[in-house]
């Protein structure tokens, strides 16, 4: 990641904001982590979780929300120690999320090698893998607060997002910050770059996503699943535009009271 460069404008205080509104207004979701080991080894230390964590909260304080890490919990499985998560039509991790759910908060389990994958997610849980950073835990989390990947170009899209197309008003227009056309971002960076250093950006086989919770909306490329209701058949559509990014605008909180 091109972590030299400033965005001056995603995002100030999350405080001075005002952020910990809506579905978030208590600003706190409880979480409780399962290390998985077999018996002899663990996919990480206790001390290494409260780490993950640590850093995760300070993505989220951008926008006034904090993991309230509740427990840190082993459980011995040496199934789950290493597996991909694609086998047997996801067998393994729906296993896993059964184990611990309904704790009326964020499940995370830490396993040893998730092989292909950094970390996934359903529902109320993510999984995930012990190379992984604490941008993993905040992008997993992120997921399961209602928010999509969001990329600058992928295989499957018939259209990418250009290399060298500049930032502007109506591709950032909550993040812009001027009255003019004039933009406050350095001449070099490009859109790209932006959706780059964003949290959600999809990173592919790497971890290295961004930490940048954006105020407004992005351009950027993104999907959806759309379900075809006579059928059940699921279709990835993809998009080239103003993608669903601002948490304030689209992150849900399901553990919210009723």
């Amino acid at each position: 990641m091109r972590r030299s460069l400033s965005v001056a404008l995603l995002l100030g205080s999350a405080a001075a904001l005002g952020f910990a509104t809506g579905a978030f207004a208590q600003g706190v979701v409880k979480v409780d982590a399962w290390i998985v080991g077999d018996g002899t080894s663990w996919a990480r230390t206790d001390d290494e979780v409260h780490g993950l964590f640590e850093g995760a909260n300070r993505v989220f304080s951008q926008v006034g929300v904090h993991l309230d890490l509740a427990s840190v919990n082993h459980v011995t499985n040496q199934t789950w120690m290493v597996f991909n998560p694609e086998d047997q039509n996801w067998e393994i991790p729906y296993r896993i999320e059964s184990f611990a759910n309904g704790t009326g908060g964020l499940v995370c389990f830490f396993v040893h090698d998730l092989i292909g994958y950094f970390g996934i997610h359903h529902a109320e849980t993510i999984i995930v893998d012990s190379s992984a950073s604490f941008k993993t835990v905040a992008h997993e989390t992120g997921h399961v607060f209602g928010l999509c990947d969001l990329f600058t170009w992928n295989r499957n899209a018939p259209t990418n997002l250009p290399p060298d197309v500049r930032p502007c008003r109506a591709f950032l227009p909550g993040d812009w910050g001027s009255d003019t056309e004039e933009s406050y971002y350095p001449a070099a960076l490009t859109q790209s770059n932006l959706v780059e250093r964003l949290l959600m950006f999809g990173a592919g086989d790497s971890d290295d996503s961004g930490t940048d919770l954006p105020f407004g909306d992005i351009h950027a490329l993104w999907f959806e699943w759309t379900v075809d209701p006579q059928t059940g058949s699921k279709t990835q559509s993809w998009h080239l535009s103003l993608a669903p990014a601002s948490f304030l605008q689209h992150a849900t909180n399901p553990f919210a009271a009723p």
